[in-house]
């Protein structure tokens, strides 16, 4: 039988420092818990995962035809009971 549970949140957060300087960050993250039918022979049947996903960034408007944009991020999928390997 196929179970499938997903929580998300995400939450953003903008500030202005002028009226030509913006920097924003946002972060986001879930908790997946799933039991899944065995497709093959010898592999685990729970797939939990706990994603996470930061990103931040700044934008500075240098005149009417040109912008720097600068961004960064991390993103990370972490399998609970690590990646189902096949045991020969």
């Amino acid at each position: 039988m196929l179970r499938q549970n997903n929580d998300n949140g995400s939450g953003r957060v903008d500030y202005l420092l002028s009226d030509s300087l913006k920097l924003f960050a946002r972060y986001s993250g879930a908790v997946e818990n799933a039991s899944l039918p065995v497709a093959l022979p010898n592999r685990a049947n729970l797939d939990d995962a706990d994603p996470r996903n930061v990103a931040i960034g700044f934008s500075q408007v240098i005149s009417a035809n040109k912008v720097n944009d600068i961004r960064a991020g991390f993103s990370r999928l972490n399998f609970l009971y690590g990646l189902p390997v096949p045991s020969v």
